[in-house]
């Protein structure tokens, strides 16, 4: 089982499962002689599951806050960009 997770800004996550069981195909690789599928090539590229959900659909519901709102951003002194240094005053107590 594969978990899928839809994310978009500003709406909840929303997670869907993909389900998948073992192709009836994959033992004919025994009955035509393919070892080489069966044992290798088969389980390397997945053909050995087929997959039982091939299509997901996720309806995803606006959040009430928005990751958009104003945020305070704390600056050290040596973060602050030498042209804007000259412009800062000292507060006063």
């Amino acid at each position: 089982m594969y978990m899928v997770t839809f994310d978009l800004p500003g709406y909840a996550q929303h997670t869907e499962t993909i389900e998948y069981k073992l192709n009836g195909w994959y033992w004919g690789n025994l009955v035509f002689g393919g070892f080489i599928g069966f044992l290798i090539v088969d389980p390397a590229t997945g053909a050995m599951y087929k997959v039982r959900n091939p299509q997901l659909r996720a309806i995803l519901t606006e959040q009430a806050s928005s990751t958009s709102e104003p945020s305070l951003h704390i600056l050290g002194i040596d973060e602050i960009p030498k042209d804007l240094l000259g412009d800062l005053e000292p507060l006063q107590r």
